[in-house]
C-alpha cells in the first residue's frame, strides 16, 4: 500500500511499518530543471540580467520545499508582475510566499475591493456544484447578479463575461484552470484552504495596517477570511442563484407545451439542466431552508405555474404537478408554508403523486405531513391509501394519528403496511387501536418481513390466528427459525409435506427446527420430495444426516438433485458414500455435465461405473459441449468415459461455436473420427463448415471437408468466411478448392467491407472476379466501416 499525502500528515502512530519518502530529499534535480528552463524563459521575455536570473533561481529552489506547484505558482506570479527593474525584483523575491497557503492568501488578497463578493461566489460554485460546471455554465452564473433584478435572460446576456479565461487570470490568478471546456481548481490544495477558516485567518492583515500589494488600510479590506464559506452556507448561496435562473420569463411554459417541447430548450440554455436538476439538493443541504430570501428565491418561481411546471418536469421528468406538490415532493417544509399562506391550493392535482400530501407522504417528509394536516387546514383531501403508505414507514404515529382523526378507516392494506414497517410495533398498535383486525395476511406478512419478536406477539396477542398459510409465510421469510419457533408454541396447526420441503428448501435450515416441526406430525414420511429438495440445496451435511435418521432414502431422483447442487459436489459425494449398490445412469451424469465445475460433479459419479455408453452419448456430450467450462468439461468426460462418440449435426454445431471451438472439435473428431462418414450419417454437414468457418484455421476446415468428401462447397461458406476477421485463411483455402464453381457475389463483397480487415478480404475476392459485383450496396458497407478503411483507400 503507498500513501501519499503533502509533508503535514497526522499522525502515523498506528502505522509503526511505515517508511517515509520525504520527496523534497528525492526531486530536487527536477526541480531546479523545472526552475531552471522557465527562469531563463523568464529573463528573455523580460530582458533579465544574468546576475539577476541567477537570484530569481536561487530564491525559488530555496523556497521550493520540494514542491512543484509552490514553483508553478510563484513564477506565475512573477511572470505578471509589471516591475522588470531589478530592485522591484529583488524586493519581490524577498517577499516571496513561504508556503502555498501563503500564496493563495496573496492571490485572495490582490482580488479589486468591488469585485471580491463577485469572487467569492464564483469560488464557491467551483468549490461546492455537484459536478464541475462548464465554461458556458459559468458565465450564466457570473452574471446570475443582474438576474435578480431583472427577469430576463436576454437582459442578462448583456453581461456576461465573453472571455472567461482571460476574465478568471485577471481576477483569480492561477487559482482557476479551463480543463476539457470544465472549471475547475488548479489543485485540490485550493479547496483546501478556501475550507479551513483557521487557516485563512492567519493571513488577515491586523487592523490599521497598510497592505504591502494592494496599498488598502486593512480596516478597508475584505479580509482573506471573508472568502471562506461554509458548506451549508455555500449550498444556500447556490440554491438561491439556481431558483433565481429558472425563474426567467423565457422559461414560462404554455399551455400548449409540454415535457418534451420543453426539453428541447436545454441545449439553448445550457445552465438549464444544472438548475432545474441540482436545487433540491443544494437546497437540503442547507442548515437555513427558512432562510428568508431562499424562500423569496421559490416563491419567485413559484409565482408562475409555468416556470414552475417547467423546473419540475426537466428535474423529475414528469407531466404538471401543482406547486404545494412540488415542495412536499421534495420535502421542504418552509416552502410549503410559505405557499399555503401565499393562498395556494393544497388540493391541487398533477404529476405521479397526485395531490401535495401524498407527495410528501411518498416523500416521507413527516414535517410536511404535519404541516398540511394542521386543524387550519380542515378542507385538505384525505384516503385509506394515504394512511397505509404512512403506516408502512412512519417512525412516530403522529401522522396515522392525524389522518386517523379525520375520518380516515382502517384497512387490511394499512395493516399489511404496518406489518412491514421495521420502526417497531407502535404502527401496528396505533392501527389495531383503531379498529384494524389482525387477519390471516396480516399476520402473514408480519412473519414473512420479521425483524422483532414485538409485532409479532402484539398480533397474536390481539386474536391473530396460526394458520398453515401463516406457516409456509414465515419459511419464506427472513428469519425462519425464530418465527416459526413462535408460532408453533402460540398455535395448534398441522404440519404438511409440503411445509417440510418449504424447509428444507433455504438449505440452511435448523435441525433442531426440523425435528420440532415433525414433532408436531408424527406421521409425516421422508419422502423423495424432501430428500431431493435437501439434496439440491443443502451447504452442509447435517440436515441430509438428520433426514436419513427419519428413514429418507438415497434414490437416483436423489442423486440426479446433488449433481445439480450449486453449493459444490460434496453433497453428492456424500449420498453416493450412503448406497453403494446404487446404479449409475444417464439422469446423473447429465445432471453433473450441466453444472459448473462440471468435472468436479461427474468424478465422483464415473468413480462409482458410470459410462458413457453410445446409448448415452448424444444427450450427455451434448451437454458437456454446451457447458460453461467449455473444452475441459468434454475432454474430461470423453478421456473418463472411454467411448466412441456418435456426432450429430446438432453436437456439432454447438462444438463449433462455442468459446473453444477448435480444441472441442479436434476433440469429438479424434475420439470419434475412425469411423467412416457413412456410419455417421455424413453428419458434418454444409451448416458445419458454415459454422466452423469464423472459429477455425484452414487445416481444421479442410479436415472436416475431408470427412465427408460429398459436400460442395456453398456460397453460405464462403459468405461465413469473409465476415469474420479471423475468416481469410479459410477464405483463401474455399477459393482455391479443385471443385470451387461458386462466382463472387455481392453477399460476399458486402460482409467483406464491412469486415475489421476489409481491404485484405476485398482485394482477394475482387481478384477472384468480383469487380462487376461491385453495386451501391457494396460501396455504402464499405463507406460505413471506419475500422476497415486500409491506406489506399480500398
Amino acid at each position: 500500500m503507498i500513501i501519499t499525502s503533502r509533508p503535514e500528515l497526522p499522525s502515523t502512530r498506528d502505522l509503526p511499518i511505515l517508511t517515509t519518502i520525504l520527496l523534497e530529499d528525492r526531486n530536487k534535480n527536477d526541480i531546479l530543471q523545472y526552475i531552471n528552463d522557465h527562469v531563463s524563459r523568464l529573463a528573455k521575455r523580460k530582458k533579465h540580467p544574468s546576475n539577476l536570473e541567477n537570484d530569481i533561481q536561487r530564491a525559488l529552489l530555496d523556497g521550493a520545499g520540494g514542491m512543484f506547484l509552490w514553483v508553478s505558482l510563484t513564477l506565475y506570479r512573477l511572470e505578471r508582475s509589471p516591475g522588470t527593474s531589478a530592485s522591484s525584483i529583488r524586493a519581490q523575491l524577498k517577499e516571496l510566499p513561504k508556503d502555498i497557503p501563503a500564496i493563495y492568501a496573496s492571490i485572495l488578497e490582490e482580488i479589486d475591493f468591488a469585485l471580491r463578493e463577485q469572487a467569492k461566489r464564483i469560488l464557491e460554485w467551483v468549490n461546492s456544484s455537484k459536478r464541475p460546471l462548464s465554461v458556458e455554465e459559468l458565465k450564466t452564473v457570473i452574471a446570475l447578479k443582474v438576474q435578480r433584478e431583472h427577469t430576463s435572460i436576454a437582459i442578462m446576456q448583456e453581461h456576461v463575461e465573453n472571455n472567461l479565461d482571460h476574465f478568471f487570470g485577471s481576477l483569480f490568478g492561477p487559482l482557476l484552470k479551463i480543463e476539457r471546456d470544465t472549471v475547475r481548481f488548479v489543485h485540490q490544495s485550493v479547496k483546501h484552504f478556501l475550507g479551513n477558516l483557521e487557516l485563512m485567518r492567519k493571513f488577515d492583515s491586523r487592523e490599521g495596517a497598510v497592505s504591502v500589494r494592494t496599498g488598502v488600510m486593512a480596516s478597508e479590506q475584505y479580509p482573506v477570511s471573508a472568502f471562506h464559506s461554509t458548506y451549508r452556507e455555500a449550498n444556500l448561496h447556490l440554491a438561491i442563484d439556481c431558483l433565481t435562473f429558472l425563474s426567467s420569463e423565457e422559461f414560462e411554459m404554455r399551455e400548449s407545451q409540454d415535457a418534451l417541447e420543453y426539453h428541447s430548450r436545454l441545449s439553448e440554455y445550457l445552465f438549464l439542466e444544472y438548475a432545474a436538476t441540482r436545487w433540491p439538493e443544494h437546497g437540503k443541504e442547507t442548515d437555513r431552508r427558512g432562510d428568508q430570501e431562499l424562500v423569496e428565491a421559490f416563491l419567485r418561481l413559484a409565482h408562475s405555474d409555468g416556470t414552475m411546471n417547467s423546473a419540475y418536469q426537466i428535474y423529475h421528468e414528469y407531466e404538471e404537478h401543482g406547486k404545494s406538490g412540488v415542495c412536499a415532493s421534495l420535502g421542504f417544509t418552509d416552502f410549503v408554508k410559505a405557499l399555503v399562506e401565499d393562498g395556494a391550493s393544497t388540493n391541487d392535482q398533477g404529476g405521479v403523486h397526485g395531490s401535495a400530501l401524498m407527495a410528501s407522504i411518498w416523500s416521507r417528509s413527516e414535517a410536511v405531513i404535519k404541516l398540511l394536516l394542521n386543524e387550519e387546514n380542515k378542507n385538505i383531501n384525505t384516503s385509506e391509501t394515504m394512511l397505509a403508505e404512512v403506516s408502512a414507514w412512519c417512525k412516530t404515529t403522529e401522522p396515522m394519528e392525524l389522518l386517523l382523526s379525520r375520518g380516515v378507516k382502517v384497512t387490511e392494506a394499512a395493516m399489511i403496511a404496518a406489518a412491514k414497517n421495521w420502526h417497531g410495533p407502535e404502527a401496528l398498535r396505533c392501527l389495531l387501536a383503531a379498529g384494524g383486525q389482525p387477519t390471516e395476511p396480516v399476520l402473514s406478512t408480519a412473519v414473512k418481513f420479521y425483524q422483532r419478536k414485538e409485532p409479532l406477539d402484539l398480533l397474536l396477542d390481539e386474536g391473530g390466528k396460526v394458520t398453515q398459510a401463516v406457516v409456509l409465510a414465515a419459511i419464506e421469510g427472513w428469519k425462519p427459525d425464530e418465527t416459526i419457533k413462535t408460532l408453533l408454541s402460540r398455535g395448534d396447526v398441522e404440519i404438511t409435506e409440503a411445509m417440510i420441503v418449504a424447509i428444507v428448501g433455504k438449505g440452511a435450515v435448523n435441525t433442531e427446527l426440523l425435528e420440532l416441526m415433525l414433532c408436531k406430525n408424527g406421521t409425516i414420511q421422508i419422502t423423495d420430495q424432501i430428500m431431493a429438495t435437501s439434496a439440491r440445496t443443502s451447504k452442509e451435511r447435517d440436515v441430509l444426516k438428520f433426514l436419513l435418521s427419519k428413514g429418507g432414502k438415497v434414490t437416483e431422483d436423489v442423486l440426479v438433485a446433488a449433481a445439480e447442487n450449486h453449493n459444490g459436489p460434496q453433497t453428492l459425494k456424500f449420498l453416493l458414500s450412503k448406497d453403494r449398490e446404487l446404479q449409475m445412469t444417464e439422469s446423473m451424469l447429465l445432471a453433473a455435465t450441466r453444472n459448473t465445475p462440471a468435472k468436479k460433479y461427474m468424478d465422483p459419479l464415473l468413480h462409482r461405473g458410470a459410462k458413457v455408453t453410445e446409448a448415452v452419448t448424444g444427450a450427455v456430450l451434448l451437454a458437456a459441449a454446451r457447458n460453461r467450462d467449455g473444452f475441459e468439461a468434454l475432454e474430461f468426460l470423453l478421456i473418463s468415459g472411454g467411448t466412441k462418440v456418435i456426432m450429430s449435426e446438432t453436437m456439432m454445431l454447438d462444438a463449433v461455436g462455442g468459446p473453444s471451438a477448435k480444441q472441442t472439435m479436434e476433440l469429438l473428431l479424434s475420439v470419434g473420427g475412425q469411423t467412416k462418414a457413412a456410419s455417421r450419417g455424413g453428419q458434418v454437414t454444409k451448416r458445419v463448415i458454415e459454422a466452423a468457418g469464423w472459429s477455425a484455421s484452414k487445416k481444421f476446415v479442410e479436415h472436416l471437408l475431408s470427412i465427408d468428401g460429398t459436400i460442395p462447397i456453398a456460397e453460405e461458406m464462403l459468405v461465413e468466411a469473409a465476415r469474420h476477421t479471423e475468416g481469410l485463411e479459410v477464405l483463401k483455402f474455399l477459393l482455391t478448392k479443385p471443385d470451387h464453381k461458386i462466382p463472387i457475389t455481392e453477399a460476399m463483397l458486402v460482409v467483406a467491407a464491412k469486415n475489421k480487415h476489409a481491404t485484405k478480404y476485398l482485394l482477394l475476392l475482387l481478384k477472384r472476379g468480383g469487380e462487376s459485383m461491385i453495386t451501391e450496396n457494396v460501396l455504402e458497407a464499405a463507406a460505413g466501416n471506419w475500422g476497415g478503411k486500409g491506406e489506399d483507400g480500398t
